[in-house]
């Protein structure tokens, strides 16, 4: 596999400029410092369930396709958030450690088996410093656009903005304001979910952020805010069992689904996803909603913390959900398709 010209000009006019193209073309770098081009080893899932590997239906939704992928590139793991294009050729997720991975995709018959392209970049600061050598190294989401990304900062409980279209993965990103009370989010418990409002939404356009645990305890709900230019609206979102909130996808009519995990390595894994009725989000709210995707120990799941959805050319809805190896030889960077058709 080989990053090619012709990758880069259609991520390029899919994210809404060329320059992306151009900031793209060049060769490996030293590691974590340019942009570096990649060959991934990726291995096919051929099965969701280790239990049952001819089952393909886990609540609403159906298991279309999943790989592990793997790198010696030490930047590479740590993906915790995910982004696709709208026809699903292109991803774009975000690491712990400040670093884009951008990557075309190859599909078959069966759903994604592959990438013809991957690049790694370091996300950078204002000044064009990478976030990896500032204390806002840990990415944990992302959100894309009309060319412009948006991506939570955990830790330091930031959101900052990157104009891809006009510049690529070297695009130097801006805070953008929040409010105070975000600031204050729990150390590691920050900003893990963020997506723009649809038109369908009451708040279209704006950005909606939701920390992974603002609230200790197993039953507490986590705080969510909805940055609207200069407005700043505070929500809740009801938590269950032990399970905390890692990313979040709007629905065309504007409902919310939030992927959540529960991890605790060598002794239990879960991943969920829950929908939460769009129409209820207003300041004050607490919103919850039901259990549409669970997935536990007996499944093809790891740390789960990235959620991106995209239609096919006939039309039905994919998610798409990628996890976090935490760079340890112990877990897995596996990134998995599943069709939803109940979602309108």
């Amino acid at each position: 596999m080989r990053f090619t010209r012709r990758g880069a000009l259609r991520l390029g006019a899919r994210l809404g400029g060329g320059a992306l193209a151009a900031t793209m073309l060049g060769g490996s770098a030293t590691p974590g410092e340019g942009i570096t081009t990649l060959t991934p080893r990726v291995d096919r899932l051929p099965f969701f369930d280790s239990r049952d590997r001819t089952r393909r239906r886990f609540g609403e939704l159906t298991f279309r396709s999943g790989l592990e992928i793997n790198h010696r590139y030490p930047h590479f793991g740590g993906f915790s958030g995910l982004w696709r294009s709208t026809d699903g050729a292109s991803l774009i997720a975000v690491s712990d450690r400040g670093q884009w991975l951008e990557a075309e995709t190859i599909e078959d018959e069966a759903g994604i088996a592959g990438f013809s392209s991957a690049t790694m970049a370091p996300i950078l600061d204002f000044h064009g410093t990478p976030l990896g050598r500032t204390e806002n190294f840990d990415v944990e989401a992302v959100t894309i656009q009309d060319g412009i990304a948006h991506i939570g900062i955990e830790r330091t409980n930031a959101v900052m903005r990157f104009d891809l279209g006009e510049d690529g993965l070297t695009a130097r990103g801006e805070f953008v304001p929040t409010p105070e009370e975000m600031r204050d989010w729990p150390f590691n418990k920050g900003p893990e979910a963020i997506a723009v409002a649809p038109p369908a939404s009451p708040f279209p356009g704006a950005v909606v952020v939701i920390g992974e645990r603002t609230r200790g305890g197993a039953e507490a709900p986590t705080q969510g805010f909805v940055i609207d230019g200069d407005e700043h609206h505070a929500f809740d979102v009801a938590r269950h069992d032990w399970f905390d909130i890692t990313d979040m996808e709007y629905l065309e009519n504007g409902d919310i689904l939030v992927l959540e995990r529960r991890y605790r390595i060598l002794r239990d894994v879960g991943a969920r996803i829950r929908r939460l009725p769009g129409a209820d989000l207003r300041p004050g709210a607490v919103l919850d909603g039901p259990v549409i995707f669970e997935a536990g120990p007996g499944q093809q799941i790891d740390n789960m913390e990235g959620l991106a959805s995209h239609r096919t050319q006939d039309g039905r809805l994919v998610l798409s959900l990628i996890s976090d190896d935490n760079f340890s030889i112990l877990q897995r960077t596996l990134l998995l398709e599943f069709y939803y058709d109940d979602a309108d």
